[in-house]
């Protein structure tokens, strides 16, 4: 993008930022206590909620990666999309309404609750820092590649620009902020998916199947992209399951989720919550089905040029190419709206992972040190 382009990525980008911006600032006044901060004052409402565990999922590496994944790997990528919904069912059936009951802010403090164990403690202290620190450093890589791409920003300067605004959210607002945040790019994403599953299928009549015999023509791996095997191998079973497995029951333990079941009020609004997750996030991935295929079909022979060797660029192009072609005026608004839902989206969910290393350094790291070198031994509880 160049010229009036650039500008035009700027200002959409610029317009969402501070819409969330204004929301961070008017939950601060709600994020004074530790209650608040680090639990939203136990107030999110199941719906609330919901929007934003599914807003930690339904993220830019969904929207982008996945596309791009599917448009290269056909139905192995669908598989990888949809293993994160099964994550969502040890957490309904173990964990949400027993982390809600016992109304703690950390999961360190959710798993030494009986025992009391100093070692079980660092142990997941440091699990949750370590993850968190390369979630994040992921994603600000990312943040750093889009925002270079579509505006001409150099990356460094990209970078500082999302970990900036990531602080605002965590630090100003706390938990309801973030919270917020995710409820408003999870509702904007979908909705312009929504419009890009649209746009795909009117050029197929609305006729999915008209879709998929287009993106085999079109694929480079041909009819193999309806078949499994193209990621996991032709023979090899137990790759796929062991990795639905893996990916399912890590992103179940992941820290930065777990904690959303304390910013509920009960533990009946912790399971509800759940229910709208997986509505959302189910219909955002039949969506990115559509898209992931439909990239393939409306791009061409030459899509694979288009979206570069890892297939990224995957909806941005085919978003561009749906608002009238690189040039246009409607393909320079489709894309400067997926770049800013997307950068959007990346530093919305760096601020939940923040959010979740902050509490785990404040009550888990710090307790411990200010035990074990009796500062603070007083006031400090075990």
């Amino acid at each position: 993008m160049t010229g009036d382009a650039d500008y035009l990525a700027i200002a959409i980008c610029s317009a969402v930022i501070s819409l969330t911006l204004w929301v961070t600032f008017a939950a601060s006044r709600r994020a004074k206590s530790a209650d608040g901060f680090f639990a939203a004052g136990r107030s999110i409402s199941s719906w609330q909620n919901g929007f934003a565990i599914a807003g930690e999922f339904i993220s830019a590496g969904s929207f982008l990666g996945t596309t791009g994944l599917i448009f290269s790997k056909g139905v192995d990528g669908t598989v990888i999309l949809f293993t994160s919904v099964i994550s969502f069912l040890p957490v309904l059936f173990l964990l949400a309404e027993k982390m809600r009951n016992l109304g703690k802010y950390t999961l360190a403090d959710v798993l030494v609750f009986r025992t009391d164990s100093r070692n079980v403690r660092v142990a997941v202290a440091l699990s949750t820092i370590a993850t968190g620190t390369f979630v994040l450093l992921a994603q600000l890589v990312a943040a750093g590649v889009l925002l270079e791409s579509v505006s001409g920003i150099p990356f460094w300067l990209s970078v500082v620009v999302a970990g900036s605004l990531m602080g605002i959210y965590v630090f100003v607002g706390g938990m309801l902020a973030t919270t917020w945040v995710q409820v408003i790019k999870s509702t904007i994403l979908s909705v312009l998916a929504i419009i890009v599953c649209f746009g795909i299928l009117a050029q197929f009549g609305f006729a999915f199947p008209k879709v998929l015999d287009a993106a085999t023509d079109n694929a480079v791996a041909g009819d193999a992209i309806l078949s499994p095997g193209l990621i996991f191998g032709q023979t090899s079973a137990i790759n796929l399951v062991s990795y639905a497995l893996a990916f399912a029951l890590g992103t179940a333990g992941m820290a930065h989720i777990l904690i959303r079941f304390f910013t509920v009020p009960e533990a009946t609004t912790a399971r509800r919550s759940l229910g709208w997750t997986v509505a959302l996030c189910s219909l955002f991935y039949l969506i990115v089905i559509v898209m992931g295929f439909g990239a393939a079909a409306v791009l061409g022979p030459n899509g694979t040029d288009l979206v570069g060797p890892g297939g990224n660029l995957a909806a941005p192009v085919l978003v561009t190419e749906l608002g009238g072609g690189a040039g246009t005026v409607g393909g320079s608004i489709a894309l400067a709206l997926v770049a800013a839902v997307a950068f959007a989206s990346i530093v919305a969910v760096v601020a939940g992972v923040v959010i979740s290393a902050a509490g785990t350094f404040a009550r888990d790291v710090w307790r411990l040190f200010a035990v074990s070198s009796g500062i603070g031994a007083g006031w400090v509880r075990p």
